[in-house]
């Protein structure tokens, strides 16, 4: 079941142009989205909060989940890419596991297409750093895991089908 949040995102991914989805973005969810960024048609943004430089996101991605946002200056996000965390971590019984529900991209980085990065936990991309090819996939929870955030450094490239 798609919450209330995410269906109203889902409406704003398909308008037609990506000033308006920008501005729609900014208005309905609070964002903080610079004038100069450019979000792609059937993006979907449904998250707590999002600072957005001036960069390019691509088409059909999916950012969803009770997290933080921030995408820095320069960023190039290309297509089909997912960055998610569930719903499923504010509940009570999650509560002592201290999930820090964070998405940081830093400035000029390049993140390609159909990679999947799970924010429940935290996860940072350094300045200027690569996630390139297809089907990497970053995930910050699991049984048994206790240090959950990832953070990759400035000036890093990550190729292929990277786990």
């Amino acid at each position: 079941m798609v919450n209330p949040k995410t269906a109203l995102a889902i409406a704003v991914s398909i308008v037609p142009l990506a000033i308006a989805r920008r501005l729609l973005y900014s208005s309905l969810f609070g964002y903080r989205i610079a004038p100069g960024a450019k979000i792609g048609f059937l993006t979907i943004i449904a998250v707590e909060g999002a600072d957005i430089e001036a960069g390019i996101i691509g088409r059909a991605n999916k950012f969803i989940g009770p997290y933080h946002l921030s995408i820095g200056r320069g960023t190039s996000i290309g297509r089909a890419n997912e960055f998610l965390c569930g719903r499923w971590v504010k509940e009570e019984r999650f509560r002592d596991e201290k999930y820090e529900r964070f998405c940081h991209i830093g400035d000029d980085c390049v993140i390609t297409s159909a990679h999947k990065l799970d924010a429940t936990g935290g996860i940072s991309l350094g300045a200027r750093s690569w996630i390139a090819g297809e089907g990497s996939q970053f995930w910050t929870h699991g049984i048994g895991v206790k240090r959950r955030t990832i953070s990759i450094g400035a000036d890093c490239y990550i190729g292929s089908a990277a786990r």
